[in-house]
């Protein structure tokens, strides 16, 4: 038998337990989701938050449907940085789970998706609004 209280134990379980609603609170987020097909080169709108909030992206869901090579990223607002950026090939895609990365605009910044060349890209991401 252990000489460890039980007081010691319930503190790590009421610890445990705590953690474990903050992670389920974290996963039960309910994300918007946004879907386009984009056929222009440069910057496109994916998504634009409600006045005063911010998007915080979760998921990426990106399809090259043409029949050339595109390089696909993502930034917020006209010239942010270029982030998860992806050489397609034709009938090419890429998935990118985001949830725990917390990659957000700032307030009332819209997100954009960039093309290399003019194409045919589905694009589909979802984001939250905070």
């Amino acid at each position: 038998m252990s000489d460890v209280p039980w007081g010691q134990y319930a503190e790590a379980f009421k610890a445990l337990h705590a953690r474990l609603e903050e992670i389920r609170g974290k996963l039960s987020v309910t994300a918007i989701p946004y879907s386009l097909t984009v056929s222009a080169q440069g910057n496109t709108t994916v998504a634009s938050p409600s006045s005063g909030k911010k998007l915080r992206v979760k998921f990426l869901d990106v399809a090259n449907d043409g029949s050339g090579d595109v390089t696909v990223a993502f930034r917020f607002g006209d010239s942010g940085d270029l982030r998860f950026k992806k050489v397609l090939g034709a009938k090419r895609f890429f998935l990118a789970n985001l949830t725990g990365c917390d990659w957000e605009g700032a307030v009332d910044e819209v997100l954009k998706v960039n093309l290399s060349v003019s194409g045919s890209v589905d694009v589909t991401v979802f984001a939250e609004e905070v």
